[in-house]
């Protein structure tokens, strides 16, 4: 095939490519791996939901806050996988700010996402909801959204 791969075709490669360089341990060349495939993509094309989330370990601040923020701008152009993915990031992005109620809320707005999700996520926000309650010790709580998720 001559010239460049369309990008359709490739990202299903590079998000495994990615997962197993995160596996691997090497978090910066999963992190290259995954941005590269929003670099070269219109705002229409959806991430993939573990190339948000290989973002979400990304140490490129900026970056990921722009991927969260064009995802959640657009919330018809994209899949509730990718949605609540994003949500997710940005819940974790606000705890580690010191958000933590805007945090449980974007978690919540992932929960409540979560019901119409159709395929695997890479990340289930209840995980998420329920490591932050326990950090918060809302044990009652926390074990609701464990045993639920």
């Amino acid at each position: 095939m001559a010239g460049p791969a369309p990008v359709e075709s490739v990202r299903p490669l590079r998000t495994w490519l990615a997962r197993a360089l995160m596996l691997r341990g090497d978090a910066s060349a999963a992190q290259q791996v995954s941005q590269e495939p929003f670099s070269a993509t219109v705002p229409s094309d959806p991430p993939e939901p573990e190339l948000l989330m290989l973002n979400m370990l990304s140490p490129d601040q900026t970056a990921k806050k722009d991927l969260v923020d064009r995802v959640l701008a657009a919330p018809a152009a994209y899949s509730v996988e990718v949605r609540v993915a994003a949500l997710n990031v940005r819940a974790m992005a606000k705890w580690r700010e010191g958000r933590l109620d805007e945090a449980l809320a974007c978690v919540e707005d992932a929960v409540d996402l979560r019901e119409h999700v159709t395929e695997s996520c890479q990340s289930d926000p209840l995980w998420t909801k329920a490591w932050m309650l326990t950090r918060l010790h809302r044990l009652d709580e926390a074990l609701v959204a464990a045993d639920t998720a």
